[in-house]
């Protein structure tokens, strides 16, 4: 069996904990795949009721002998046992916080399911930990999770994604670089998760302005490679957005409508290098289409696309870390979500309909 172990350095603990003060009343922490309790030991909380679970007996034995005040348990999080199941039970809705350095390995096209909202929900196994792990907060508790960046962007995790934030805030701490956990190379990331609503003591809350209006995006779906120099349908693509009328550039076009948007909206390139010229208010008299590289931005009171606009171009620094992959740069809509509404507006992508 293989276990995955690979300990948080106390250095990348340091980093994770930094948005958290140190707390005098006592807080309840657990971690669900603890393994040499680095992340439980080193939580800024000097009167803290620890929990810690780990699929491998001898290093809960270890934790036992040095910890002796920890309440342990040896278990499989994921397919609990008997005892385990027993372990956990009287955890739920119990926690103040929760820790987690969860397995990182998923090979291939292989997911974990875990049971949500009425349906088994497929997922890397990284975040089937943080998913089953929501149950145990308290109702302003946080979760800390050190995860694999892919987690965010890919396909797998996709409806995981959507079901976390439903209801609950997932915010990028820190960003870990390949050479932080010794014989193992990946991209990691360190999120805060908290439900909606809720603010737990030493995290900002999330700041919507009052009254703003809402941002629907609009994600295109036209592959450039499809168009032609005839067709029904004008499709806006990321090399018409430097020029000083975009619309009237357009060269290229789609025998069907993919997704499209008219009226005053503003362009964000989905793909390719961060650039901010591309990043624009259009005005279009017409429909245009979206190629599947470009994102519209479409406001419910499009005279407020300037305050937008330039809310994104101020905190330009912050969209363009959100690109990277190890081919071409690309940015997700989870991820311009998140962005839209660390600047203060509540933003949703558009139903899956042809035009807007």
């Amino acid at each position: 069996m293989s276990l995955d172990q690979y300990y948080t350095p106390a250095d990348t603990c340091a980093v994770a904990f930094r948005s958290w003060k140190p707390v005098n009343e006592e807080r309840s922490i657990g971690d669900f795949a603890c393994g040499n309790g680095s992340l439980l030991e080193l939580a800024p909380f000097p009167n803290k009721l620890v929990y810690g679970l780990d699929i491998d007996p001898s290093v809960i034995t270890a934790l036992r002998s040095r910890y002796p005040e920890w309440h342990l348990c040896s278990g499989d999080f994921l397919n609990p046992c008997l005892q385990t199941q027993r372990f956990l039970h009287e955890l739920v809705g119990a926690l103040d916080m929760i820790v987690l350095n969860p397995p990182f390995s998923c090979r291939g096209g292989t997911k974990e399911y875990v049971y949500v909202d009425g349906k088994d929900v497929g997922c890397s196994k990284s975040l089937a930990f943080v998913l089953k792990s929501m149950p145990f907060l308290k109702e302003k508790g946080s979760l800390m999770a050190i995860l694999p960046k892919s987690v965010l962007r890919s396909e797998k995790d996709a409806e995981a994604l959507e079901h976390i934030r439903r209801s609950w805030r997932i915010d990028i701490e820190a960003e870990f670089c390949r050479k932080t956990f010794e014989g193992c190379y990946p991209q990691s990331v360190c999120v805060n998760i908290q439900r909606l609503g809720g603010s737990a003591k030493g995290i900002e809350s999330c700041n919507i302005m009052r009254g703003a209006p809402k941002v629907t995006i609009v994600r295109g779906s036209i592959p450039m490679h499809s168009t032609s120099e005839v067709g029904q349908h004008k499709v806006l693509h990321t090399t018409a957005l430097r020029v000083a009328d975009p619309i009237s550039a357009i060269t290229r076009y789609s025998s069907r409508p993919g997704k499209s948007v008219e009226g005053t909206f503003i362009t964000i390139p989905r793909v390719g290098a961060p650039d901010m010229k591309k990043i624009r208010i259009i005005q279009s008299a017409g429909e245009v289409t979206l190629s599947d590289c470009v994102l519209a931005l479409v406001l419910d009171d499009s005279l407020q696309a300037p305050h937008l606009l330039d809310q994104i171009q101020s905190n330009w620094e912050l969209l363009e870390a959100e690109y990277g992959s190890t081919c071409a740069p690309y940015i997700t809509v989870a991820q311009v979500i998140s962005f839209l509404s660390k600047c203060g507006w509540e933003a949703a992508l558009a139903r899956s309909t042809t035009s807007l």
